[in-house]
């Protein structure tokens, strides 16, 4: 069994689409990225709306997860610095310089480290000073 509508005008469809809405209890949210209104149905803490924001291509999704990230590196110099050296080991693989294996060891390690430092458990010199050093483990 189906449901058949056959709208006479615009209002019915309008009609249609607010009972629908309120029928299936759906929320709305304001995208902080273009501050227009979103159906909040994907997921419970989506913060920004699928439209595409502006002539550049790419989602206020995309550019508002970016836009958090990079504002959550600048807040932490320990991020900052491990995306950095991050990018240098890893950089080493693909020259052949280093195995993957050796690197994720590093990595992990650095990870590690990394949190030690945003945690206040070890200080970000001391960090650098490692990172700097070379050492493996």
């Amino acid at each position: 069994m189906a449901e058949v509508y056959y709208p006479q005008n615009i209002g019915d469809i309008l009609d249609f689409i607010l009972r629908e809405i309120i029928k299936r209890e759906i929320n709305f949210k304001v995208c902080k990225s273009c501050g227009k209104y979103f159906p909040a149905i994907a997921h419970g803490n989506t913060e920004f709306c699928n439209r595409l924001f502006g002539d550049t291509g790419k989602t206020c999704r995309d550019i508002g997860s970016l836009t958090k990230w990079k504002e959550k590196v600048a807040a932490s110099p320990a991020i900052l610095l491990y995306n950095k050296h991050y990018k240098t080991r890893f950089s080493r693989i693909r020259t052949g310089k280093i195995t993957r294996e050796v690197f994720q060891e590093w990595a992990a390690k650095a990870r590690e480290y990394r949190d030690k430092v945003t945690n206040d458990e070890m200080p970000i010199e001391e960090f650098e000073q490692w990172l700097k050093s070379g050492r493996w483990s």
